[in-house]
């Protein structure tokens, strides 16, 4: 519900080899503010991509901040 509801930008990102979360769950959820449209997957990472990936996590990050700074 929260996140069905959100009014602000929401980034996901989720690491391909992440064997807690599964990325079939994504699917079920109403994310109208999704970021991209979709959920960002990182190769190579866990569920800690921002450890195990840090360049690429940094990278969409970034790209994020950038692109909700127009949102203001």
């Amino acid at each position: 519900a929260i996140v069905k509801n959100l009014a602000v930008p929401l980034a996901v990102i989720h690491g391909t080899n992440d064997t807690l979360v599964n990325p079939d769950y994504y699917q079920g959820l109403d994310m109208p503010t999704l970021w991209r449209g979709k959920v960002q997957m990182i190769d190579h990472a866990g569920h800690s991509p921002f450890l195990e990936q840090a360049e690429q996590f940094n990278r969409l990050l970034d790209a994020f901040i950038s692109d909700i700074e127009e949102y203001d």
